[in-house]
């Protein structure tokens, strides 16, 4: 069943008319204007121009010494890394240069040592020459060869025959007469060229870097063919590492320190020695403290003059607001009464600059707006009164046709000859036609009268449920009706009677939207939830369609044969001068469900009884 639908009042011709009586102001759309204008203000953050202004003016005294700060910090430390790499790259070189250095030092004096004529080597061959040494000759052999190391300055010293016996170790005591098989393959390898090494020294868990070199000696006596093998070196540690102008360390596969590792404020370089049967590496160490200092001295600086830049700013930005936030502030509170519709005075212009201008731009504004309203509210009247007399010449217009053909049927049948044979009976179609087209007009009159002189609400406690109940008493024989009453939706702050045709209304549209289809049925609730009391009204007469929905509130908007679509907007009227809300939820060929909310309840059930 297709219903009668209505919608909000605001721009209605009776409405305009009535108001204009007293009440041109609120005839225009100021009310709106002021509520667009608080739902802008509450969305936008609220920030005075003072405080504006001293975050603009502190963002421009801060970014400049941010800017110097973050330019003068990576120019230092660039500076200082480049003197960093510099004093790594001399060191390196120095490093290298010495290593190598060293090595031709202990080739030196190996080789000095490593000969036929020198005074311990010379003996040692004759003894060999007869076979294995004697135990006097051992002895004296591994008394001799520690103090020659240490003449040397040597921290390795190491004598072995062809085979690899050791003769005597300086730098292991008791090791004689172990065989080192590693002296002849590192001599094939190396030759006498210094090279990296490990090994074992007394007093030591684990090998000892050495840059070691080693000597064959040979020669004939008495047909027999004397070889000895002499081995030297000096440890880097001890003497590589104080040579060296930075701190430094060595690394290497069994070496306790690892490269990577290095103390806090430091600086390291990594730098690969030539190696020999063992890979090492050489730490230079280097502190960054002037660095630090550097940089903390920079950022304290910085934070120094922010400090002072933004309480400038301050101390600048509240003398500026102060002789711009005066007259903005007039103009904001003078933009507020004119959003209410107060027309009235005009904003002082002290300046002639931009603020000035806005004044004055202001007030022209104003005075423009006042004579529009003067002008739009006769407009308004006017426009009002010809919509009104169009709407009820239309809408009587429609009865009158069926009676006047009535009236003429009942004259031509007055004045045939078969006056008496047609005349009764036309009389009683004509008559009934006539009342009801009557009936009709003074519907049409009362829903018009009604609607523009709508009274003002009498406002009461009153209990919903209970109006509820009584109502659908009235239709207990004419539909079915469910109900679902919430006992905590008590009494509402309202005009009864207005609540009572609230519900009629909106009942009678549901009783039509029923009344074509099979299984119509009406439910009914009521509910509190939150601060507002609840009422529902769903029938399942079929629904509507988007563009009726869209028009249900709409004044003069109806689907239905007779009526002049005033019922929804008689009812939208009532909710809204309650400070209710109503809306409609409705589907095509399912439900529709109206929804009114009352704002507050104020007494409980037993109270309002």
């Amino acid at each position: 069943m297709v219903r009668v639908h209505a919608s909000p009042l605001s721009g209605h011709p009776e409405r305009s008319a009535a108001k204009s009586k007293g009440e041109n102001n609120r005839s225009l759309p100021f009310d709106k204007l002021r509520a667009s204008g608080e739902c802008g203000r509450q969305r936008l953050p609220s920030m005075k121009l003072r405080s504006k202004f001293a975050i603009a003016t502190a963002l421009a005294t801060l970014l400049p010494i941010g800017l110097l700060t973050a330019v003068s910090r990576v120019a230092v430390s660039n500076e200082y890394v480049a003197q960093f790499h510099r004093v790594f790259d001399d060191s390196e070189s120095e490093a290298l240069k010495q290593f190598v250095v060293m090595g031709r030092e202990v080739e030196e004096a190996l080789a000095h040592m490593a000969s036929v004529s020198d005074a311990n080597i010379g003996p040692l061959l004759v003894a060999l020459s007869h076979g294995t040494l004697d135990q006097d000759t051992a002895n004296q052999l591994s008394d001799v060869v520690p103090t020659v190391m240490r003449a040397l300055d040597f921290d390795v010293l190491e004598l072995t025959d062809e085979k690899g016996v050791v003769l005597a170790a300086g730098h292991l005591v008791g090791h004689s007469g172990q065989v080192d098989t590693e002296l002849r393959e590192r001599f094939r390898r190396f030759g006498s060229r210094a090279h990296l090494v490990e090994e074992p020294m007394a007093g030591s868990n684990t090998p000892v870097l050495v840059l070691e070199s080693a000597r064959l000696v040979e020669t004939n006596f008495a047909g027999r063919k004397v070889r000895l093998f002499v081995c030297g070196g000096r440890r880097l540690d001890a003497h590589l590492l104080n040579r060296l102008a930075l701190s430094a360390r060595l690394c290497s596969p069994h070496a306790e320190a690892r490269c990577t590792a290095h103390g806090a404020g430091e600086v390291a370089r990594v730098v690969d020695l030539p190696s020999g049967t063992v890979a090492a590496q050489l730490v230079l160490l280097q502190r960054v403290v002037g660095l630090q200092n550097s940089l903390a001295w920079i950022g304290y600086a910085a934070i120094s003059l922010g400090g002072v830049g933004v309480l400038f700013a301050i101390l600048l930005s509240s003398f500026v607001a102060g002789l711009i936030a005066r007259p903005l502030s007039e103009l904001s509170e003078k933009a507020r009464a004119v959003a209410q519709g107060q027309l009235e005075g005009t904003l002082p212009v002290r300046s002639r600059d931009e603020v000035g201008q806005l004044s004055a731009a202001f007030n022209d504004m104003v005075a423009h707006l006042k004579t529009a309203r003067d002008e739009l509210g006769r407009a308004e009247r006017i426009a009002a009164w010809r919509e009104m007399a169009q709407r009820i010449a239309h809408e009587i217009k429609n009865p009158l046709t069926p009676i006047q053909l009535a009236i003429e049927t009942l004259q031509r049948a007055f004045q045939s000859p078969r006056r008496a044979e047609v005349f009764d009976d036309l009389f009683v179609d004509s008559t009934k036609a006539i009342a009801e087209e009557v009936n009709r007009l003074k519907n049409i009159v009362s829903e018009f009268s009604q609607f523009a002189r709508l009274p003002a609400p009498r406002l009461g406690a009153v209990d919903l449920n209970e109006l509820v109940r009584s109502t659908i008493a009235l239709y207990a024989e004419s539909a079915s009706i469910e109900c679902g009453l919430d006992d905590q939706a008590v009494a509402i702050w309202a005009d009864r009677d207005q609540v009572v045709q609230v519900i009629i209304n909106l009942l009678e549209n549901a009783r039509d939207a029923i009344a074509t289809v099979q299984g119509g049925k009406i439910k009914i609730v009521t509910a509190r939830e939150g601060g507002v009391v609840v009422l529902r009204i769903q029938d399942n007469g079929g629904g509507m369609n988007a563009e009726v929905r869209r028009n249900i509130f709409t004044p003069y908007f109806t689907t239905k044969k007779k009526g002049t679509g005033l019922g929804l907007a008689i009812v939208e009227r009532i909710v809204t001068d309650h400070g209710g809300k109503i809306s409609v939820d409705s589907e095509v060929n399912l439900s529709t469900t109206f929804t009114i909310t009352w704002p507050i309840v104020l007494v409980s059930t037993d109270a309002s009884k």
